[in-house]
Parts: C-alpha cells; sequence; structure tokens
C-alpha cells in the first residue's frame, strides 16, 4: 500500500508540474493527437481544458507519427510548443531530431518509452515534459489510458475550473476503447476505477452488470447480436436473418409482429438469462469444448458503464460511445468525434452514425476475409491482408481475431499497401506465453534492420517495408522462445 501511494503521489507531482508549465506561456500550443478513441477522448478533455484556462491551442489528428510528418510539420507550422497525446513515449528520438523549432514538448502517453528515453530526454533541443504512468509503477497497458492521464492533469485544476468533473466519462470512454476493462467481470482496474469511482459519486456514469452487447438502446436486438463479434456467435454474427431466427427459435420473438422494436433494454431478468443461457450454447460451438462455460459466460457478461443523463442512444452506453469514436477515427473523421464531446452533438451525431455503419459494414467484411485467409505457422497465426485490409481497420480486426482463437501464442495481421510498407498489427492469444510482446516486436525489427514499431505488453504494432514480410514471420519464430 506505502508504494502504491508513494508511486501516486509521483505520478501527480508530474501531473502539477506539466500544468505549471502550461500556465508559463502564451504561445500557441498544437495538439497531436492519436485518432483512436483513447486518442480522441483524450486531446478532447485537454482541448476543453486548455479553453477553459485561456490557453492558445489548434488541434490535429495522427495516425502514424514518422519522420516524414514531423519534418513536413516542423518546416511548415514551425511550432513553438506541442503537445502529444496517446503518442510519442515510443518516438521520442523522432521529435528530438525532427521538430527543430520546438521550444518545450509534452507528452501524455501510456505506451512503453523508447528504451534509450533517458539518454535522448536530456539531449533533446527543447524542454521536455512527459507524463507516463510507467515512470511511476502503473500499467499503461491496463491501470491507465491516456484519456485518463488528460483527466488527472485536468484535475490539477479542479480547485479553478468546476467543470472537470464532467471528463471523467471521457476518461472511462477513452479506457474502454483501449480495452482496458481486464479486471474481473470486464471491469476497470487500477487508476482507471478511481476515476470511475468518482463518475459515480457524481452521479455521472451508473456502473452495472449485464450482458456485454453493444447496442442495448440504440438498435434491435437482432441487429445487435449480428454485430457482435467478441466473441463471434456461430451463425448469428455477420447475419440479420441468422440472427432474426436465433431470437424466434429461443422463444424471445413470440408474438412480436416488429421485431425492430425489440431491443436489449425491453427484456426482463429472465428473458436476459435465456438469451445468455442460449448465446453460451452457441459460442461453446465456435471453441470446441476447448474452454469452460465460465470462461465463455465471461465473454458475454460483465460491467456496463451507462453515461446519465444522455439523451442520444448510441451515446449512453460507454463502450458503444468509444466504438463510435472509433468509426471517426478510423474512416478518417476524428473531428467528428470531438464535436460529439465538446461541441454541437445535435449536429454531428448522424454524421457519426453514418460513420459507425460504415464501420462495422468494413470490420464485418474484414473479418469474414480474415477467417478465410487465417494462415497456421503453429504458435504464430498470420493473416496476410496486403490486398484487402485497410491499414487504419489492421488492429480493430487483430484484436476481434485474437479473442476468438485458441492453440497458439501470436496472431499476425498484415495490411493493404502504404507507400511499399504494411502495417502489422500483433496480438496475444488466449493462454499465450509470451510475456512483453512489444518488446519480441522491437527485438525483431532490429534484427530486420527496417521498420517502426511499439506499443504495449499484450498488442502492439509496426511498419515494415512490404517485401520483408516473410523475412519478419521468419524472425519473429527466431526470437520468439527467447522472450517467453
Amino acid at each position: 500500500m506505502y508504494e502504491s501511494i508513494r508511486d501516486f503521489l509521483s505520478l501527480a507531482r508530474s501531473l502539477k508540474t506539466a500544468a505549471k508549465h502550461l500556465m508559463t506561456s502564451d504561445d500557441v500550443i498544437y495538439i497531436l493527437s492519436h485518432i483512436d478513441a483513447d486518442g480522441i477522448t483524450c486531446a478532447s478533455i485537454l482541448a476543453q481544458l486548455l479553453y477553459l484556462i485561456g490557453k492558445p491551442f489548434v488541434l490535429k489528428f495522427v495516425n502514424r507519427l514518422n519522420m516524414e510528418f514531423l519534418k513536413k510539420f516542423d518546416s511548415e507550422i514551425e511550432p513553438r510548443e506541442v503537445m502529444f497525446c496517446d503518442l510519442g513515449s515510443g518516438q521520442l528520438d523522432l521529435i528530438s531530431n525532427y521538430l527543430s523549432k520546438a521550444r518545450r514538448v509534452f507528452i501524455l502517453d501510456h505506451h512503453v518509452p523508447i528504451h534509450n528515453y533517458s539518454k535522448i530526454h536530456d539531449e533533446a533541443p527543447f524542454k521536455v515534459i512527459h507524463v507516463n504512468p510507467r515512470f511511476y509503477g502503473y500499467n499503461g497497458g491496463s491501470e491507465i489510458s491516456s484519456s485518463s492521464l488528460s483527466y488527472l492533469l485536468s484535475r490539477v485544476f479542479a480547485g479553478k475550473i468546476k467543470d472537470v468533473i464532467n471528463f471523467t466519462k471521457y476518461a472511462v470512454i477513452g479506457a474502454l476503447g483501449d480495452n482496458q476493462d481486464v479486471g474481473e467481470k470486464r471491469s476497470l482496474i487500477g487508476l482507471n476505477s478511481l476515476i470511475v469511482n468518482e463518475a459515480k459519486q457524481n452521479e455521472i456514469i451508473e456502473e452495472k452488470i449485464d450482458l456485454l452487447i453493444l447496442g442495448r438502446k440504440s438498435k434491435p436486438l437482432y441487429q445487435a447480436l449480428a454485430e457482435t463479434y467478441n466473441p463471434i456467435l456461430p451463425g448469428i454474427t455477420g447475419s440479420l436473418e441468422g440472427a432474426l431466427k436465433f431470437i424466434n427459435n429461443i422463444g424471445l420473438g413470440a408474438g412480436r409482429l416488429d421485431m425492430d422494436s425489440i431491443t436489449l433494454d425491453d427484456l426482463n431478468e429472465k428473458q436476459k438469462a435465456i438469451l445468455l443461457e442460449k448465446l453460451i450454447e452457441r459460442v461453446s460451438l465456435s471453441f470446441g469444448g476447448k474452454i469452460s462455460v465460465e470462461e465463455i459466460k465471461n465473454m458475454l457478461i460483465g460491467y456496463v458503464y451507462l453515461l446519465k443523463n444522455e439523451d442520444k442512444p448510441m451515446l449512453a452506453d460507454a463502450r458503444e460511445f468509444s466504438t463510435l469514436l472509433n468509426a471517426c477515427g478510423k474512416l478518417g473523421q476524428p473531428q467528428v468525434g470531438v464535436a460529439l464531446i465538446i461541441s454541437e452533438k445535435d449536429k454531428f451525431y448522424d454524421q457519426s452514425i453514418s460513420l459507425y455503419k460504415r464501420y462495422k459494414y468494413s470490420i464485418s467484411e474484414g473479418i469474414k476475409k480474415s477467417r478465410e485467409s487465417l494462415k497456421d505457422h503453429g504458435r504464430i497465426k498470420v493473416i496476410d491482408g496486403e490486398s484487402w485490409l485497410d491499414e487504419n481497420l489492421t488492429s480493430t480486426v487483430a484484436s476481434i481475431m485474437s479473442q476468438n482463437l485458441l492453440n497458439g501464442d501470436i496472431l499476425v495481421v498484415f495490411s493493404q499497401k502504404i507507400n511499399n510498407h504494411v502495417k502489422i498489427s500483433l496480438r496475444k492469444l488466449r493462454g499465450s506465453g509470451i510475456n512483453n510482446l512489444r518488446e519480441l516486436l522491437i527485438r525483431v525489427l532490429d534484427e530486420l534492420k527496417c521498420g517502426e514499431g511499439g506499443g504495449h505488453e499484450d498488442a502492439a504494432g509496426a511498419y515494415i517495408p512490404v517485401e520483408k514480410k516473410d523475412e519478419f514471420i521468419k524472425l519473429l519464430k527466431k526470437i520468439m522462445p527467447m522472450v517467453v
């Protein structure tokens, strides 16, 4: 307990230092943030904070922080102050080399820092204010997201600004979007759980145990089931007709003339129990008895985080909200996600729904093709999407597929070619013996002598030349036993 308190106080001092630096300059600060749900919520919290404290800012989203982007950004913008959100810790060497005009650089990130961080930090040509929970004993992959970190930064100003307590819900949305619901019954843990408790105490979020099916209020039950991928429901996932037939067969559609009127929230507890029992039976078919009924149940039921006083159906469930933000970001419209959070929600809601539908269709097609093209390399499973998988969907497809595969350690997913490079997403499989996926990836890239990558212990990604794919797999097989 003492160490936990000490770590928290150290992180708090780091956040207080960052807040002090934010207040000591009138220069415009350029916020560069990642395009996923965590990046969008992190940036949105910071944008609101900076507005409230009167600090001028410009917000820009980036999918990939590389040399080409930084050189162009530096030469065209000539920024004096830059803040990196949900990225930067693993790219401090690039930032140091190519931001020649910057005077101060802020980094709010939860990813694993570059291995020679201290040396690069000391030699950087600008002042570095770097806040990463991993420096203070916290697991950035499971205990705190970048959006949670930005909320804690705003909390430093809580004595002056009353509105920051409302940011708790966006911190929760970002953490869920980053798959940090790794506690018992899919709960948030660590510092994320403290933020959940604060949101509950201030009646911003309701927490309850229920079926983990997105669309509880926003879509018909059959559509919600057809769009469920974690886990994949045999004969239901990806099939509206299959989902309708399933609902009727288990008696939940009896006497209903309009199936579009039945949502998950319309079911009583007895009906939900029937639905859960029949879904467990279906999912057990996928795994052929290789995982227990209790494990399957834990995939289907757990903690649900509902936003109180939210009148938009798809924004009322924090997990569904995070999926909506991912849709905006992955389809190149992260600003629509920001608008849902900080301004004109009514104006942009319909546009976000349109993006969500496109995103869901793309994911459905991606999962279908992934299952058809999956190759078995022993402990490594490979999906080569070079001819069909959009780079922005690669990580999502990898995360879904990894939850539905057994008998392996690592899933490797390759994207379409972009400027003669492919994106790689790596995920641990169930029961994997790999401790640190990012460390394994970095070692492979070092031996490959090309490419750039980073990430977390359980999920990592990189870009490599397209012609190096086969060599990457060979090196992964060679090096993997050394880091188990």
